[in-house]
């Protein structure tokens, strides 16, 4: 009987741990097909990773912001098309993926035209995964058996045709030298990549004779990474451009604020916008109501790091301009009179302070300069002595003078003759030699 109450709280205990597990556990991949004419639908799972909502992204070189994951949610990832040309005449492929056989048929190819670097060259910015791996789907599908590569940072694999017009099978690139490519590759994987950008770019196409292409990108968050661990926060330029752009950016700038000129960091020409920012999304005034609004999680994470920038502009403006101020001439006088005990009030004996309209100080331009010093310094041993006659009085000295009768009657101190001066003794009478 004990088994059996065991059994039922170890698999009570395992039920609870999936369903924490699995509940706002967030999206771990987004998916990219490059199309001119042929798109996925959002049930396709085109890549060796289930994932489904794959982003439908034109061929046309520009750049395309807000890229959506596999659960459908908007993401700060932006894709851009540096260079490479549309074709849509590839033929579909003949694997049991439904997906992949529709996003082999037309993608961005290299076309080698005019330039030997004519290849194609596509980014990738603002990754919301830590660690991750990239599945780059491509393949030759022509007569000629040269080999192609693909690179992602400082990997390259090579592939080449295996005769076939079409795909039969998704077989990954393995093969990372050039003279024996892997034939009849369709995917190359660079694992664990890290940072929040990347760069695809291929090689070895040639003007009509060969061309390397590629149709799709799967970004999938590294399985080492566990569900509940922290993701990089969302950067301010990403949620700018996810949130705010499309009525603060450079098409349209309600308000005359444009925020794409200030996400690069908080200056002593944008501090105060980026402040009012950061109230009305606190505040949660922006952005409106009827805009999609960022999850809290990305509100909290833009938060902080946009005070933080803040807190590190404030902190550095004020080692650079903080001036060298002083005590107002009233406040001088009067921790005088309260130190020293004394009624001497020296404050209108002071170089003046500046004072506005009311006859008030004005606390921010009380500098400090060499002549302030010196008056203090003076006005100071004055009230010294009146404080403290006795002890400033110079105790009785003996004078010892030799020399001659004219020596005698002289006397020069050590300052002044090593000066090249002399002065009439001011000592006590001279005792002998």
């Amino acid at each position: 009987m004990a088994t059996h109450r065991n059994t039922i709280a170890t698999a009570s205990v395992a039920i609870i741990l999936l369903l924490v597990g699995s509940v706002g556990a967030e999206p771990l991949s987004i998916g990219v097909n490059f199309f001119q004419k042929t798109t996925v639908d959002s049930t396709s799972s085109p890549g060796q990773v289930q994932g489904q909502n794959w982003n439908n992204v034109s061929t046309v070189v520009g750049t395309t912001r807000n890229l959506h994951n596999d659960s459908g949610d908007i993401t700060p990832a932006d894709v851009t098309v540096v260079s490479g040309r549309s074709w849509n005449d590839f033929g579909a492929g003949t694997t049991g993926n439904r997906g992949f056989n529709t996003i082999v048929s037309d993608g961005v190819f290299g076309s080698g035209a005019g330039d030997k670097d004519d290849q194609v060259c596509i980014s990738f910015a603002q990754i919301p995964y830590a660690i991750y791996d990239v599945y780059v789907f491509t393949q030759s599908r022509t007569t000629n058996g040269s080999a192609l590569s693909v690179t992602l940072g400082d990997t390259t694999y090579y592939y080449a045709t295996d005769g076939d017009s079409v795909a039969n099978e998704i077989k990954q690139i393995t093969s990372k030298t050039s003279g024996s490519p892997t034939k009849g590759g369709s995917y190359a994987l660079f694992q664990n990549v890290t940072g929040d950008s990347f760069v695809i770019k291929t090689g070895g196409s040639r003007t009509g004779v060969i061309s390397n292409q590629i149709f799709g990108v799967h970004i999938v968050a590294s399985s080492n990474i566990p569900l509940t661990s922290e993701r990089p926060a969302i950067t301010p330029t990403a949620f700018f451009s996810q949130h705010c752009l499309r009525c603060h950016g450079p098409q349209k700038h309600k308000g005359d604020v444009r925020l794409d000129q200030i996400s690069s960091g908080v200056t002593g020409d944008n501090h105060k916008l980026w402040e009012n920012v950061v109230h009305n999304i606190q505040r949660g005034d922006m952005p409106p109501k009827d805009e999609t609004q960022p999850s809290l999680r990305h509100r909290q994470a833009f938060l902080k790091q946009a005070t933080s920038m803040l807190e590190r502009h404030n902190a550095d403006s004020q080692i650079e301009k903080d001036p060298l101020l002083r005590l107002t001439n009233q406040q001088i006088a009067h921790s005088l009179q309260d130190l020293l005990g004394t009624a001497t009030h020296i404050s209108d004996r002071l170089i003046r302070d500046p004072v506005d309209k009311h006859g008030f100080s004005m606390q921010n331009q009380l500098n400090l300069s060499g002549s302030h010093l010196l008056l203090y310094a003076d006005l100071l041993n004055e009230i010294l002595q009146e404080v403290f006659p006795d002890n400033l009085t110079p105790p009785d000295n003996v004078f010892r003078v030799s020399g001659n009768d004219w020596e005698k009657c002289h006397w020069a101190g050590d300052n002044f003759l090593y000066r090249g001066l002399r002065r009439l003794y001011e000592g006590p009478d001279w005792l002998a030699d």
